[in-house]
């Protein structure tokens, strides 16, 4: 952890050399890392819709052999050693943590001079909280967004997988017992990389409809 949060120092004051507002400098080192983990968080994706499709498959070879238990044992363990390695891969999610441990440590030390920022005018420092909790309604508004994909009528040829609404609301009580009690400065680290999932997932749509229409 102590190499981890030099690294996160190093960025946030070259950030803050570059920009002069520790609120910027946030948002930059958030791209960096974002796009650092981008190739892990892409690898994800794929596996979880690797998953889901082998889930499908799994209920159907369920249903076709619901009546032959040795057949059925047989596909489905077939089924899951072609698919073997596709599970898991909750890097991003596992490695957002030590993260956000690091960068609010690191903002503790560095910000509790010059902790201001024009982007978060109401915030009096970034080593506090929002008290008006602008930016953790912010966040899970941002973290939502992706969850309304699937149903933009642009991306409905996709089969993009629903969130059921019980999953969305533990996301949104899970997400907020740290979003409403982190400083401003971590929160902001959060907002942004909400945003910067968004904005990828949105991209990453939009490249597998243009790869459809050109497979077509």
């Amino acid at each position: 952890m102590l190499i981890l949060d030099q690294i996160m120092q190093f960025l946030l004051e070259k950030g803050y050399y570059i920009t002069k507002d520790y609120g910027i400098a946030i948002i930059l080192v958030t791209i960096i890392i974002r796009s650092i983990l981008l190739p892990i968080d892409i690898l994800q994706k794929k596996n979880e819709k690797k998953t889901r499709i082998m889930s499908e498959q799994a209920e159907k070879i369920k249903r076709e052999f619901q009546h032959n238990p040795k057949k059925m044992e047989a596909e489905l363990q077939k089924l899951y050693q072609e698919n073997t390695g596709s599970m898991g891969m909750c890097l991003i999610v596992l490695l957002q943590f030590p993260i956000m441990i690091s960068l609010y440590r690191v903002i503790r030390k560095v910000c509790s001079i010059a902790g201001v920022s024009v982007l978060l005018p109401w915030i009096s420092s970034l080593i506090v909280r929002d008290q008006l909790f602008v930016l953790p309604l912010a966040t899970i508004a941002m973290q939502l967004l992706p969850q309304t994909y699937p149903y933009l009528k642009m991306f409905k040829n996709l089969g993009l997988q629903k969130t059921s609404t019980k999953m969305v609301i533990t996301m949104i009580l899970m997400n907020s017992i740290y979003l409403f009690a982190m400083p401003s400065g971590v929160g902001e680290y959060c907002f942004t990389s909400a945003l910067y999932q968004a904005v990828e997932q949105f991209i990453l749509n939009v490249f597998m409809i243009k790869t459809k229409i050109v497979m077509a």
